[in-house]
């Protein structure tokens, strides 16, 4: 790892940020992801190649009156719909 410079006014000023100094960032990642630079931190997310390895699945598509999930290829539908009549 090294140092990470984050421009803020082009050629004129940075911050610099030496990586090495921060155990708590994987040693190991792929890339940088994101910076969120905000008034008293500085936010860095990695990006790290893996293999998703799970013994089940499920997804959920949430709307304003239900939740339908897939989990395991069987689908579940929960109504909200009586919480929204007049």
């Amino acid at each position: 790892m090294g140092f990470l410079r984050i421009s803020i006014e082009p050629n004129k000023r940075h911050l610099e940020v030496d990586l090495s100094e921060h155990p708590w960032i994987p040693k190991d990642f792929d890339g940088l992801g994101g910076l969120i630079l905000k008034e008293k931190e500085l936010i860095i997310t990695v990006k790290k190649k893996v293999e998703p390895k799970a013994d089940e699945w499920s997804s959920f598509d949430v709307n304003l009156t239900n939740v339908t999930a897939l989990i395991n290829g069987r689908v579940e539908r929960y109504s909200f719909k009586e919480l929204y009549h007049i």
